[in-house]
Parts: C-alpha cells; sequence; structure tokens
C-alpha cells in the first residue's frame, strides 16, 4: 500500500481492477484484500513502487488507464509507480503482521 492524496478513490479504483469491495479501518485508512492481495492507502504524498506479475500483459495495464513512462515503468491513474522484477521465474514472499 502506500500514500495518496485521495485515499477512498484509490482503494475504489484498485477493488475495481482485483474485483472485491473496498473497506474502511478506524484509522481512516481504506483498505482492498482480495485474499491474493491486500493494499492499504492512507492520505499524504504519492511515492510508493509496486511490483507487477511478469505474466500482466501492457494491454491489460493500458486498459485500466496505466501509462507507460520513459523509465520502463507504468504510472497508475493515482501515481504509484508499477515496475516488473527483473528476474525470471516465479517469487514467493511470505510477510507477517504482529498482530495488536
Amino acid at each position: 500500500g502506500g500514500t495518496v492524496p485521495d485515499p477512498e478513490a484509490a482503494a475504489t479504483f484498485y477493488a475495481g481492477l482485483f474485483a472485491t469491495e473496498a473497506g474502511r479501518l478506524l484509522d481512516n485508512s481504506h483498505v482492498v484484500d482480495s485474499g491474493e492481495i491486500r493494499l492499504r492507502f492512507r492520505r499524504g504524498e504519492t511515492e510508493p513502487m509496486l511490483w507487477l506479475s511478469q505474466d500482466v500483459p501492457d494491454e491489460y495495464l493500458d486498459e485500466f488507464g496505466f501509462k507507460p513512462t520513459k523509465s520502463g515503468y507504468w504510472l497508475d491513474p493515482f501515481g504509484f509507480q508499477w515496475a516488473r522484477p527483473v528476474q525470471v521465474g516465479p517469487v514467493q514472499a511470505a510477510v507477517e503482521f504482529p498482530s495488536s
């Protein structure tokens, strides 16, 4: 996730992209949870870099309003930069969040 000027609009956009619904947390951040990915948006400046799967076709990104940049990234309608990983083959990661 990250910070964006309009977290509700960003969550709504990504909820449509991942065919799920957006929600709001108690701290007024917005969350999208599709089961495969969870994104959380807070109000602030836009800065994050997110990673695409290597097999996402350019046509799909273009359909959802992503624009290619000169540096080889894709810029989504909310200013997030998306890049494809350099390595070839599947990559997996595990992230653990402490319970509060």
